[in-house]
Formats: structure tokens, C-alpha cells, sequence
């Protein structure tokens, strides 16, 4: 995604049968027949899966948890927490990805320590994390026009309160913050979402095309970026989360950007 504009410049979602199966040569029962065996297959491989299918962001959704957090006082950014391989609660240790020490928010990004945010899930409402992520774009379609799109879903203590049939546990919201249990998004969901992390707050409308041309070059009709959201947030704290990701980016690729 352009994060100037909100343009896709590639999205690629690949299938995993052979389209010569579908192509008619071998008669139209044996293309009835391919079609019924791929839309039984658990793995779905006829579906965009960039944009038809929801997934748990896992710690993708860190910095939006994070955002939520320093906006409502419920950390800053020098606070510690100390990981020592996972968090109680209640009954139930909450693992994490390692033993990490005591970290502060910027460690915490980098490192994608879960029990910093398992800490944050504590003390936060579960519709708090539901409201950032539904200010970033989660939660409803992008009105990309391109193929059916999945919604996904940001969960809230209603809503598990509903499925589960009154059993709301504050462990939803542990696990809500680092991006798990019930909370699903779409690949371009995500993009759309960290463009605007990268642009300062803006969400824009996904854009395919970006103008249409005749063939010597001469512009019919242009389609400018259109925006959906302007997303307030302070600029200390986006900068604060940002500086983790470009961590993330220097831990594991040896490069920042």
C-alpha cells in the first residue's frame, strides 16, 4: 500500500491447483468434479486470502494496543514490566515468546514480548482495544470492490458475552491485547492500518485503480486518494510506537527503515 495515498500497489494471493484442471479441456463433468474437490478443501485454495478471509493479527496488533493504552494513561512509555517467561491471571499462566527481563514499551515492540501487553490487557477494557482497532480500520470492509470481503472482527465484552452465553473472562482481553482469541482482520485491513501508523493518522480508501488512460498516454479520468479517517493521536505516541517497529525491523533484518 502506498501510505501517501492508500493505492495497492501489489497484492498477491496464490492459489495452490493446477488451472489447467478448470480450464474445460477434459470436459465439463471433470470441471465440476475439480471444482467440488477445491471448495472441500479445508485449505481453500479458491480464496483470496488477502481480502475474503480473516486471520488473528497475533502481535501485529501490538502497537494499536499500545496506542490504546498511552492514550488512557494506562502506561507511558518508560514503564516496565518484568517478563519472566509469562503472566499470571487467576488461575492461568499466559505464555510468552520468551523470557525477556523487564522491558519498557519500546523493548516490548521490539522484542514482541506478550507479557508487557498481557500487563496492558489487565488493566484495559476489552472495548477500548475493540474501539482502536475499529478507528484503524478493523472490524469492517475496506470498500475495496475487488472480490468478496471479510469484515473480520473486533470482539467486545457484549459480543462475548453473547457467544459464551454470559461467561465474559478477563482473559479475552489479555489475550485480545497481543492480537489473539477472538480478534480477526483482513491482510489489507492490516496494510491499510499500518499505512496510516506510518502516515501520522490518516486511513485512506484502498484504491486499485489510479487513473484510465488511452493509448497514447492521454488521461480520461484520474481517481484521487480519498480518505476515510483522519485517526487522532498524539504525535509523541505514534512516534513512540513507530520507533519500536523500526526496531522490530533492525532486530531482525539488521536494517532499519
Amino acid at each position: 500500500v502506498d501510505v501517501r495515498t492508500g493505492r495497492i500497489l501489489a497484492a498477491v494471493s496464490k492459489s495452490s491447483f493446477d488451472p489447467n484442471l478448470v480450464s474445460g479441456g477434459n470436459g465439463m463433468r471433470a470441471v465440476r468434479d475439480t471444482f467440488r474437490r477445491l471448495y472441500a478443501d479445508p485449505l481453500k485454495p479458491t480464496l483470496d486470502k488477502t481480502i475474503s478471509a480473516a486471520y488473528p493479527p497475533g502481535s501485529t496488533y501490538k502497537p494499536f494496543t499500545a496506542l490504546a493504552a498511552l492514550a488512557d494513561n494506562i502506561i507511558n512509555p518508560n514503564t516496565r514490566v518484568d517478563c519472566r517467561g509469562g503472566y499470571e491471571y487467576g488461575r492461568r499462566f499466559f505464555r510468552c515468546t520468551g523470557v525477556h527481563g523487564t522491558v519498557d514499551l519500546h523493548e516490548a515492540i521490539v522484542r514482541s514480548c506478550n507479557t508487557y501487553f498481557y500487563h496492558v490487557g489487565e488493566n484495559i477494557h476489552i472495548d477500548r482495544l475493540a474501539k482502536i482497532g475499529l478507528d484503524y480500520g478493523f472490524g469492517v470492509k475496506t470498500g475495496i470492490g475487488v472480490n468478496p470481503e471479510a469484515r473480520g472482527r473486533m470482539p467486545t465484552r457484549a459480543w462475548y458475552t453473547r457467544r459464551y452465553k454470559g461467561a465474559f473472562r478477563g482473559g479475552h482481553t489479555l489475550l485480545a491485547a497481543i492480537g489473539q482469541g477472538a480478534t480477526t482482520v483482513t491482510a489489507l485491513q492490516l496494510a491499510l492500518a499500518y499505512a496510516a501508523l506510518a502516515n501520522g493518522g490518516t486511513l485512506y480508501q484502498p484504491q486499485v485503480v489510479r487513473s484510465i488512460e488511452t493509448s497514447d498516454g492521454t488521461v480520461v479520468q484520474e481517481f484521487p486518494p480519498r480518505v476515510r479517517r483522519m485517526i487522532t493521536t498524539t504525535e509523541d505516541h505514534l512516534t513512540r510506537v513507530k520507533s519500536g517497529l523500526v526496531g522490530v525491523v533492525g532486530e531482525r533484518e539488521g536494517t532499519a527503515f
